[in-house]
């Protein structure tokens, strides 16, 4: 079956609401996964100079950077 050309560029009502949400999800991930892998780089780090300033450091770090990578993703959206 052939759409029409005006309904082609339409999404079905069950996915418009989704599409409002995907750069909310997309700024949480990025915030989530920065937050982790800033931990982790802290947590290595710390291990390997038995300093454990370190993990603070990192998480600190990840906390900044996904903060900042998730405030662009959601001003970009707008």
């Amino acid at each position: 079956m052939a759409r029409s050309p005006a309904a082609r560029g339409r999404l079905p009502g069950c996915f418009r609401a989704v599409k409002g949400l995907l750069p909310v999800l997309a700024a949480g991930t990025t915030f989530a996964a920065a937050t982790l892998a800033g931990l982790f780089a802290g947590i290595w780090v710390s291990g390997r100079t038995g300093q454990p300033l370190w993990v603070l450091g990192g998480l600190a770090t990840g906390l900044g950077v996904g903060g900042y990578a998730a405030f662009r993703l959601l001003i970009q959206s707008i």
